[in-house]
């Protein structure tokens, strides 16, 4: 679980990068990229934690594989993945009006210039 959370955490961070340097020419995200990925490592990991030390992992009995309950994957796994989902949605939602807002701007006629 701490993997696949990583691995959510560093493609958001990757994603909403390209995303800020290619749309709005920001370099919000790059300027701060160290620090935001010991952050993707740290954020996860204070999520595997209570798991841990609660030890609300199951072991089905094969192999070395470990399991957590619905009851558990639910808060540390689905509603961290559904909040990153929705601010990925709202990031593209504002990314969309802002190209409508520019296209509106470029196609309005504008007005005469006095030299």
């Amino acid at each position: 679980m701490y993997i696949v959370l990583v691995m959510l955490c560093l493609g958001f961070l990757l994603i909403a990068n390209l995303h800020l340097l290619t749309v709005y020419r920001s370099s919000l995200i790059q300027s701060r990229m160290s620090a935001l990925i010991i952050f993707s490592f740290f954020l996860p990991l204070s999520l595997v934690l209570p798991v841990s030390i609660r030890k609300q992992i199951e072991n089905p009995g094969f192999g070395s594989i470990c399991f957590v309950s619905s009851e558990v994957a639910s808060p540390y796994f689905f509603y961290p993945l559904s909040i990153t989902v929705c601010i990925a949605i709202l990031l593209h939602l504002g990314t969309i009006a802002f190209m409508i807002r520019v296209r509106i701007f470029l196609e309005s006629p504008s007005p005469p210039q006095v030299l």
